[in-house]
């Protein structure tokens, strides 16, 4: 018996898991997906019919569905409407030594708090940058916020920096190798995602 592992994320693309020939078994579908509640289809691609409609495909023609977390198994069970014929949950491994040991390098500590993740809507930067200039117009003190990552918001989001006067407050960084040492020095690490699968960075931190 042949398995071959195919992977879905979010329903953007829909993995070939039928069969090509008579010949060729039936996959095992390996699915990393987050299929939100209460947000609208412009936010989330899986509210999408033709996203459901991938997913019902995948578990039909799937030996075996593999989530990151229970709660992503529930979601693709309620806005499918499939229960597949079996799933297993396995999280996401974390080694903690190397985090540690990664954590510890120094780094000065010019900042208070960290975000990490890409600079894309899912992760809403956009609101905590907002967040502060409220703060700052109520003449409020300003903590220093870097974010580390990188995505294809990142003019969007320091021209909105620029505009409301925190480019002193709010550092984006841009990809780092080792956000550990950063994570480990913060008071604090934010996170403003509008939704997660099984967020790596909270089990991280």
């Amino acid at each position: 018996y042949n398995i071959v592992i195919k992977y879905s994320f979010q329903s953007i693309s829909l993995c070939k898991v039928t069969p090509q020939q008579r010949a060729i078994p039936r996959s095992i579908g390996s699915i990393t997906l987050f299929i939100t509640q209460g947000l609208p289809s412009s936010t989330c691609a899986i509210y999408h019919p033709k996203g459901i409609t991938h997913n019902k495909i995948i578990a039909k023609y799937s030996d075996k569905l593999i989530f990151q977390c229970h709660y992503m198994a529930e979601d693709f069970i309620n806005e499918t409407g499939v229960k597949p014929v079996s799933y297993e949950v396995i999280y996401n491994p974390v080694n903690t030594n190397k985090v540690d040991e990664l954590g510890l390098i120094h780094t000065s500590k010019e900042f208070d708090f960290v975000a990490v993740g890409r600079l894309s809507p899912q992760k809403d930067y956009i609101n905590l940058i907002k967040a502060l200039k409220i703060l700052k117009d109520a003449n409020e003190e300003v903590p220093v916020i870097k974010i580390l990552g990188e995505g294809e918001q990142r003019e969007m989001l320091e021209k909105e920096i620029h505009c409301g006067g925190l480019e002193k407050n709010i550092i984006i960084t841009g990809f780092t190798s080792n956000p550990y040492t950063f994570m480990k020095k913060a008071d604090a690490i934010i996170s403003t995602s509008l939704f997660e699968g099984f967020s790596n960075v909270i089990v991280e931190g």
